[in-house]
């Protein structure tokens, strides 16, 4: 039987040092046909321009889309799926991982789960160096992925790094990432995806590594990430206020308890 096409999606700004890694393990991820394309932000770090043609003449095949300006990861990641032709759609950001054979195991998946459109793996963190790796507290294979978790449950035990995905791209039709938002527009593209009843399973190997870094931790970005939990909170509202009345002080809770 003919293997499918996946499309991985790779956005990058100014983490062009990690694309050799990010491009490799989606190369090991899958031993059929794949398209790879990288979204260049407008990256400005210092070596950014050596480091993609060093790459090109690497890997000839992965196509390397260049943003005049900075847009944001939001934008990146829709402007790689109007580019995208694949029967399946994987994305990976710039300094993160995926695990040989991932895509392999999740399109068997697609065949022995129940006519499922998204199929999720667990994952494991990683230092800056990938030099440590440990688990994160949260398993996806502890949920439902019903509305009701990702509206009460998201950051709140369920985590799901956007590259554990594997989505058939007819999924995906008329969806898009939230580009208002730098922040928690992984919430909002889940719960659009939730509220429109996408049948989502989880397959329980290791399929992802999430990079972790140390600035994540400062204070200054926790308050930017709290900032985002409060907009993408209104988004959500306006979609479920009507069906959902306890959702925006039961968000607001999370953001004293957590961002404040």
């Amino acid at each position: 039987m003919k293997k499918p096409i996946v499309s991985y999606i790779i956005p990058c700004y100014n983490q062009t040092r990690w694309l050799y890694d990010a491009v490799s393990s989606a190369i090991l991820s899958y031993t059929g046909p794949k398209e790879i394309i990288i979204i260049n932000d407008c990256s400005n770090e210092p070596g950014w321009n050596p480091r993609l043609h060093e790459l090109q003449s690497i890997f000839p095949h992965v196509k390397i889309h260049n943003h005049q300006i900075n847009k944001g990861l939001s934008a990146s990641r829709n402007d790689g799926l109007k580019m995208s032709k694949g029967d399946f759609i994987q994305f990976l950001d710039s300094d993160d991982l995926l695990i040989p054979k991932k895509v392999d195991y999740q399109l068997k998946h697609f065949h022995t789960a129940n006519n499922i459109s998204i199929s999720i793996t667990d994952y494991l963190l990683c230092d800056e160096t990938i030099s440590s790796f440990y688990e994160d507290e949260s398993c996806p294979g502890a949920f439902v992925f019903d509305v009701h978790d990702f509206l009460y449950k998201w950051e709140r035990g369920l985590s799901i790094p956007i590259h554990c995905a594997l989505f058939k791209s007819k999924s995906l039709l008329g969806e898009s990432f939230n580009e208002t938002l730098d922040g928690k527009e992984d919430w909002v593209f889940w719960c659009n995806l939730a509220l429109k009843n996408s049948r989502i399973a989880y397959l329980n190997v290791i399929g992802a590594i999430y990079r972790q870094h140390q600035k994540s931790m400062t204070k200054d970005n926790i308050c930017k990430m709290g900032e985002n939990w409060k907009k993408a909170t209104n988004i959500i509202n306006d979609l479920v206020k009507d069906f959902e009345p306890n959702f925006y002080q039961e968000s607001i809770n999370w953001y004293e308890k957590y961002y404040n």
